[in-house]
């Protein structure tokens, strides 16, 4: 009896789901291309780069994005007329490996439209226009903040160990004190790079090289500084975890560098995250590590594109996430304008410079090749 019961529950349940069927007619005749711009600028710079492109339907063939050489682009500050930007013409090659070790190769025209007179300021407002045959009047508009005020950085070293299980032994704990103006809300992006100044005999087994550092025209008491970038970074910060998809259940955060004031009260705020290196460093012998943390201010257009961006590379594999739209402020089409101005303060472990030391860049010197 109950098979039997089951057996027309199943039924009902089907029939209700065929019934419950809708097809909708795709038609990819009604799909137009839109106008797509990428554009950020940055406080004061004279060179101001831009792509104007064409967007494309996944059911096209074009595995590339084509340019639009022949667009108007006008350029205004603070709703005054500037420049006509132009574009500067370059040819590309698209390569798509296929199977067999087979390459098809497509040239194609690619560029950018390219303005070199405007400097561009803090505080100040700029405009796109982009007109093209056959598309919709484009236009889009971006305030550029103001740098941000950086008072201090701290850093603290930790020498993890090789046998920590950690394939990054050096942790530097950064204590990055800034000023945040309470006038309205700001956007911020955190960067670390560096130097890192080690002594030539232990370069020379340092495990990024495969070759050796020509000592030949250096003397004793040499020191290569090595340039760092320090992508791997942590936090139990709540400003900089907070904007992160972080799972409830971690206490360390791997941030993606972006950040809003939401979670700042105080008009002076310190950030605390570590950065990794791989090399330890002798500070007796003249070794030492220099952090160099810039801050950008970005502008909200941008934050929320970078935003978007990320989380939908978060979920690009998830069958299960709702997909995430990447924010666009281009009126009548697609894309980004952005803006931002940057600040950077450094601090060192160790001492640098140390009398006696004599200093050279690595790369210089060096006669092998990466192991990367």
């Amino acid at each position: 009896m109950k098979r039997i019961v089951l057996f027309i529950l199943s039924l009902v349940f089907l029939t209700v789901l065929i019934s419950c069927e809708k097809t909708i007619e795709f038609k990819s005749g009604d799909i137009q291309p839109k106008i797509v711009v990428n554009a950020f600028f940055y406080a004061g710079n004279k060179y101001n780069y831009i792509r104007i492109e064409k967007s494309k339907s996944i059911l096209e063939e074009n595995l590339y994005y084509e340019a639009l050489p022949n667009a108007r682009v006008k350029l205004y500050e603070d709703g005054e007329f500037v420049t006509e930007m132009q574009f500067v013409s370059q040819m590309d090659t698209f390569t798509q490996l296929l199977e067999y070790g087979v390459v098809n190769t497509f040239p194609y025209e690619n560029g950018y439209y390219l303005d070199s007179t405007t400097i561009i300021k803090s505080g100040s407002t700029y405009r796109l226009e982009v007109e093209s045959e056959g598309f919709d009047l484009v236009s889009c508009e971006t305030t550029v903040p103001y740098p941000p005020q950086l008072n201090s950085i701290d850093l603290e070293y930790e020498n993890l160990g090789r046998n920590s299980g950690f394939y990054m032994p050096v942790k530097i704990n950064c204590r990055l004190n800034f000023y945040e103006p309470k006038e309205s809300r700001n956007y911020y992006q955190l960067f670390n790079d560096g130097m890192q100044g080690i002594d030539i005999e232990n370069l020379n087994t340092y495990s990024y090289y495969t070759g050796e550092i020509n000592t030949e025209s250096t003397g004793s008491d040499t020191i290569a500084q090595v340039y760092r970038v320090f992508w791997y970074m942590d936090t139990k910060d709540p400003v900089l975890s907070g904007s992160s998809d972080v799972d409830i259940f971690n206490d360390v955060a791997y941030v993606d560098n972006l950040f809003s004031d939401e979670l700042i009260s105080t008009e002076n705020y310190t950030l605390t995250y570590a950065v990794y290196a791989d090399q330890a460093i002798k500070e007796s012998i003249g070794e030492y590590i220099r952090v160099d943390a810039s801050v950008k201010s970005i502008s909200e257009e941008e934050y929320y594109y970078r935003k978007s961006l990320q989380e939908q590379l978060n979920v690009q594999d998830n069958p299960f996430a709702e997909p995430v739209p990447v924010f666009s402020n281009i009126n009548g089409g697609l894309g980004i304008f952005g803006s931002s101005a940057s600040s950077t303060i450094s601090s060192v472990v160790g001492e640098y410079p140390t009398d006696g030391k004599i200093y050279i860049d690595s790369d210089e010197y060096y006669t092998g090749g990466y192991s990367y």
